[in-house]
């Protein structure tokens, strides 16, 4: 199965943004697609509440982009990220 879903120009995990109605800034982390078509985005602030990260959801139109995911670059030529099971073995 494969997921396809609009957002605004540049929208994309890691991506800081900041809530328009609230204020509240942080990282994205995850994105909730419904069926018919509302996009929901989880943005988690680097403060701490209780040593955890606070995090909210927020509809994705009343998000604004304040910056781009930062890129980090693959020092590993050829990652296998470990042995995986085939899932017909099992």
């Amino acid at each position: 199965m494969q997921i396809s879903f609009d957002t605004q120009e540049g929208l994309e995990f890691g991506s800081t943004v900041e809530d328009r109605i609230s204020g509240f800034k942080g990282t994205v982390t995850a994105f909730f697609v419904y069926m018919y078509g509302c996009v929901r985005v989880n943005v988690e602030s680097s403060k701490l509440k209780d040593n955890a990260p606070i995090s909210r959801t927020f509809d994705e139109p009343q998000l604004r982009l304040l910056k781009g995911p930062k890129k980090v670059k693959n020092k590993t030529k050829n990652p296998t990220w470990g042995h995986r099971d085939d899932p017909s073995e099992r």
